[in-house]
């Protein structure tokens, strides 16, 4: 059985359904293509040329690369020198400047690159009490199975404590950096709750 639908009889004759027995395509003031069951699978010469013209004038979102959030790469390089720092032994200078710095910061924008030397120093000089103020939130201390978790942690609280970054956006931020990490995706969950 065919399903029709009427519209309200206030509205405008040219704004309602011509006829309920499906044959008029004209739905409102908009001619829509009749659907044909069956094998067939549309192909060029079956699609109306009025959906070629408009397909082609609007972008496609479908298959569009996804955006980053602003500030999420200067987060990122931040965590990676932090790492590099806490974990791999690796000066902050070397990972800075010379041939061996990171290789993210020449595309970073002037803004993001002073904010992420601005997290890593906050960091650098703040660790003793992040870490106090993190371990006493945390039951079984902070992650040491996940570097990642551990930094996002770190630049979210000192965002959150001594930065003048919104509150929403630093948690916001720390949950995403920690979501791209393969081996410390599970902890986004830690993550918001206790930067929250």
């Amino acid at each position: 059985a065919r399903r029709t639908y009427r519209m309200k009889n206030h509205l405008h004759g040219s704004c309602r359904e011509k006829r309920e027995d499906g044959d008029d395509p004209y739905i409102w003031h908009i001619r829509m293509p009749r659907i044909r069951r069956g094998r067939r699978t549309a192909n060029a010469s079956t699609v109306p040329v009025s959906l070629k013209r408009c397909a082609c004038l609007m972008p496609s979102t479908r298959f569009a690369p996804p955006t980053e959030a602003p500030g999420l790469a200067a987060r990122r390089i931040a965590a990676d020198i932090l790492d590099g720092v806490l974990h791999k032994r690796r000066t902050l200078d070397e990972q800075l400047e010379g041939p061996t710095a990171h290789p993210g910061l020449k595309a970073l924008a002037d803004r993001d690159r002073a904010l992420m030397r601005r997290l890593v120093a906050t960091i650098l000089r703040r660790l003793g009490t992040l870490g106090h103020l993190l371990s006493r939130l945390l039951d079984r201390g902070i992650p040491t199975d996940a570097p990642r978790a551990q930094s996002a942690l770190l630049i979210g609280a000192a965002q959150i404590l001594w930065m003048d970054v919104p509150d929403h956006a630093a948690v916001d931020l720390s949950v995403r950096l920690v979501q791209s990490d393969r081996r410390a995706a599970k902890y986004a969950g830690l993550v918001n709750a206790v930067l929250r």
